[in-house]
Order: structure tokens, then sequence, then C-alpha cells
């Protein structure tokens, strides 16, 4: 389960992404030198579903089922937005399986994966953020440009953006997407972000109420931490327990 928000903006892209992540199956996540396996039915608090390049000109939020993000390791060394684009269209297409029509048959649902890129475009001086959607029998991408209107933009993905305006409201959406038009600090907006993220966290199950946040800017086209997860723990199903390896990991 996860939020994400994007505040696309013709001088600025901020995003930003819960920390709170469940184990829909066992899951192994090494943190520097440590490595954890938390059981299906887990959490894990301070996850990171942020990605920046390593030349920091791009940045990524996912959400999802965490394997169903195998193209994340190949991200980080993608040079430019047309690779990245590139990736995830590859990535999703490769996910569509038109075996899976039986549960469709069935009526049954399919969990939905999703992720938000964005970056500077210098060559026509504007940010852009694309919107990739997928499941085994659809896929699709969408792309804003902070630029093309006026007004900023508020994108969201993942299971909490279905809560986000019952959570905060519509009006108050609308009122933070104005004051945007005036320049509203990184602080106040940071701001107002905690107070959405803590409210989503309420009536959307397993979105967490603590989140890390990137930032670019016109001046300063370089995507860097503006907020970073300050813990990371793990907690383990009624029955079940988490194991810890310190080391280098085998592979």
């Amino acid at each position: 389960m996860t939020f994400v928000l994007n505040v696309l903006h013709k001088d600025y892209s901020l995003l930003v992404a819960d920390t709170l992540s469940g184990a829909a199956e066992d899951l192994t996540v090494t943190t520097g030198s440590v490595t954890i396996t938390v059981p299906k039915g887990g959490t894990i608090e301070g996850f990171k579903k942020i990605r920046v390049s390593n030349d920091q000109k791009l940045a990524l939020a996912f959400s999802g089922a965490t394997n169903d993000h195998a193209y994340l390791e190949s991200f980080s060394n993608t040079v430019n937005e047309v690779d990245a684009m590139r990736l995830l269209r590859n990535h999703m297409e490769s996910r569509f399986d038109f075996n899976e029509r039986d549960k469709l048959l069935a009526g049954k649902g399919f969990m939905e994966n999703s992720a938000l890129l964005t970056f500077f475009d210098p060559k026509h001086e504007a940010f852009f953020s694309t919107l990739s959607i997928w499941q085994p029998l659809s896929n699709a991408t969408d792309t804003r440009s902070g630029k093309a209107k006026p007004s900023p933009i508020l994108l969201h993905i993942g299971s909490g953006s279905r809560k986000f305006e019952e959570a905060v409201g519509k009006n108050e959406i609308s009122a933070f997407i104005s004051s945007l038009e005036s320049d509203l600090s990184l602080e106040e907006q940071l701001k107002w972000i905690d107070m959405a993220f803590e409210k989503v966290s309420h009536v959307a199950a397993g979105c967490g109420m603590h989140y890390e946040a990137v930032l670019a800017t016109r001046d300063d086209p370089l995507f860097r931490f503006v907020r970073t997860s300050s813990s990371f723990s793990c907690t383990a199903p009624e029955g079940g327990e988490t194991t810890m390896r310190i080391g280098k990991s085998d592979s």
C-alpha cells in the first residue's frame, strides 16, 4: 500500500512517497550492510519508494507489489528521460499476461502497479512527469508538463490516491494548488503534505504518515532529498518473525 504525491510546477518538481510497506509475500530488504527478511503479512517502516538516477536528473516513485518493479536497479543507471520511459514501457509490456484471463472471467481483481517518473527537460525548458500503470491485462502511460498549464499540477498514485480527496477534502486540495501559484515556500508545502499524509494514513489501510521527498528546481535541476526517513523498523505478523543478517549478501 502506497501514497505518492507530485507537485509539478513550471519551476520545480517535488516528489513525495510514504515509507510504510506491507509484505504481500516474504520480502527481503537490504539497507547498508544489514539484510532483513520480513514474512508475508509483516510491515516495514522506513521502506524507500523513491529512486533517483545516479546523475540525479531523474526521480521515480513506485507503488504496488515490490517484486513487480524489477526495473529499479536498471533505472539508477539511466542517463536520460527517453531511456527511462523506454525502460518502464518495456517492463510493463513484459508483465502483460493473457493467461491471467481466467481470473478476469472469474471476477477476480488484479493488483495495480504504478510508477511516477519526473524530470527537467533542458531542451524544452520544462518539467515533465510520466505516470505508468499496469496490470496483467492492461497498461497505460500518461505524460504531463508543468509548463503546459499556467497553474501547478498535483499528481498522485498508489492505493492512498483513491482515498486522497475523501481524507483531505476537495476544497482543501484546491486551495493548496491555488496557493502554489503564489510561490508557496518549500517549508509551507511540506507542512501541508504532513497534514495530507497523516489524514490519508487514517483512512487508507497500509499507507504511512511518514514520507520521503525529493526536489529539483529550474535553477538546480538535480533531484535532492528534502525529507528523508529517520527510522527503519520491521513488524512480523502474529506467529511470524523477522530475520536479520549483517554483512554482504551471498549474491
